[in-house]
């Protein structure tokens, strides 16, 4: 399905298309389909992942190919259609399926993993039991890693704990962790049909999840499939390289609860703020504009010496988690986009007031960098990313999102195997993992030639 090209969802493009309006029934016949309880199962995955045939669709009194349903599904993720409320949540898993049906090698377990989240299973251990027929780890029924086979009398905290641990080991890479189990608040993003006190911060939580795809904060870790001849893993953009490639330094694990790795303490956080649940298009935003707050937040911590035209470039970047390409644009593009939705929420009057910067006019300054600039588009991919994240601001002036369990005083860390920063948050003679984050200035290996430099310490980091 890798043919079908990325871009976020725009009602114009939509029409271009010349796709019918969303009250057509025609789309009320697909979301009935895509909303079947079947698509939930997990167990289905490899009823279809390893069928012979391409299998039949019985619906009501009509039969569908599984290919033509599969092919819809990937062309609507690739389109940005995932998180409209017009679509649901099923239509992803739909699309995971199929990306694993038609993928030409197996998958290894982390992606399988990392993909299935939304499925659902009646015994939260099936969440990975379910996928060992799929995963390259498990194709020689005699050499099964023992931590990967199938054990009922283990608690469902045991089986992800000891799971984790193996991928840790294994594959020496962070990239599984997108779904920790946390620190416990009382948001409903936090609701799993699964709770355990046992089940450590750093361990994923990969049992059933009430919250549904559009609410969903879209995680750092990708898919990545490198060839014919290898498996689909999974790891981090390319651009995303926070640890210099280095691999996990893992210490003891004498208690299998606690995870014991080498890193850096990097940085602060110092100002947190919650983004709104959805941002709007500029013309919604300029009665309302929910990155005004941001702006005013992050402003007062710009370094001196940066240029304005710099950190406005740096700020853009943060809010879409430098992922320009997903909407067809280059960094310089996204830029621009950037700066054109900036300038239209700040050029009202009755925002002007917060833009004054060392006499420097900065809505003339966003008026050129502006131009040939689409603030729609901007305003599409930073939703896409910020949903249900917190924008941070450092004691040392750096930018990014952040989960949104972050508060003020968690340090930001680079720990080896990492591709993005990880937000760490003191507990008693260690650290709880609150998760992955987007920082500018710590993406690219900054922290670990500052190491080099000798001017930061590796240090042992106690997860908790």
């Amino acid at each position: 399905m890798t043919d079908i090209p990325l871009r976020m969802y725009s009602p114009q493009h939509h029409a271009v298309l010349g796709l019918p309006g969303w009250d057509d029934e025609l789309w009320q016949h697909l979301c009935k389909l895509f909303e079947s309880s079947w698509f939930a199962r997990v167990w289905v995955i490899q009823e279809v992942a390893l069928s012979q045939r391409d299998p039949i669709i019985l619906h009501g009194q009509r039969t569908y190919p599984w290919h033509r349903l599969g092919w819809v599904s990937s062309w609507m993720y690739r389109n940005g259609y995932q998180r409209l409320p017009q679509v649901p949540d099923r239509m992803q898993n739909v699309n995971t399926i199929s990306n694993i049906q038609q993928s030409r090698t197996f998958w290894r377990l982390d992606a399988l993993l990392y993909s299935s989240q939304r499925f659902c299973a009646t015994d939260q251990r099936d969440k990975v039991y379910s996928l060992l027929g799929l995963a390259i780890e498990s194709q020689n029924a005699t050499q099964i890693p023992t931590a990967l086979q199938p054990n009922y009398k283990l608690e469902v905290g045991e089986v992800y704990i000891k799971v984790a641990l193996f991928l840790l080991q294994e594959y020496k890479s962070l990239s599984f962790l997108t779904f920790p189990n946390g620190v416990p608040d009382n948001s409903p993003q936090n609701e799993h049909q699964y709770q355990s006190k046992s089940l450590p911060s750093w361990a994923p939580n990969w049992c059933n999840s009430t919250v549904i795809e559009r609410d969903y904060a879209k995680t750092l870790s990708w898919i990545s499939d490198p060839g014919i001849e290898s498996p689909v893993v999974l790891g981090f953009p390319g651009n995303y390289n926070a640890s210099s490639g280095l691999p996990i330094k893992l210490f003891d694990f004498s208690t299998r609860s606690v995870l014991r790795l080498s890193g850096l303490k990097v940085d602060i956080v110092v100002s947190v703020t919650q983004f709104d649940d959805e941002l709007q298009s500029p013309k919604e935003a300029a009665h309302d504009p929910p990155l005004l707050q941001l702006w005013k937040v992050a402003f007062p911590f710009r370094p001196k010496g940066r240029t304005l035209a710099n950190w406005i470039a740096s700020w853009v970047e943060a809010t879409t988690a430098e992922q320009h390409h997903l909407s067809g644009r280059t960094a310089e593009q996204i830029c621009k986009d950037g700066a054109a939705y900036l300038h239209t929420i700040l050029s009202s009057s009755k925002y002007q007031q917060p833009c004054a910067a060392s006499g420097q006019d900065v809505i003339e300054l966003l008026s050129k960098l502006s131009i040939g600039g689409d603030a729609e588009i901007y305003a599409a991919l930073a939703s896409n990313f910020c949903l249900n994240r917190k924008f941070i601001v450092t004691l040392k002036g750096r930018m990014g999102i952040a989960p949104r369990k972050a508060l003020s005083d968690d340090l930001v860390c680079i720990i080896f195997g990492g591709g993005v920063p990880y937000i760490l948050r003191a507990h008693k003679n260690g650290f709880l993992f609150i998760g992955q984050s987007y920082i500018n200035g710590l993406m690219g290996g900054e922290a670990v030639r500052a190491w080099e430099r000798g001017e930061l310490a590796e240090e042992m980091l106690e997860l908790q």
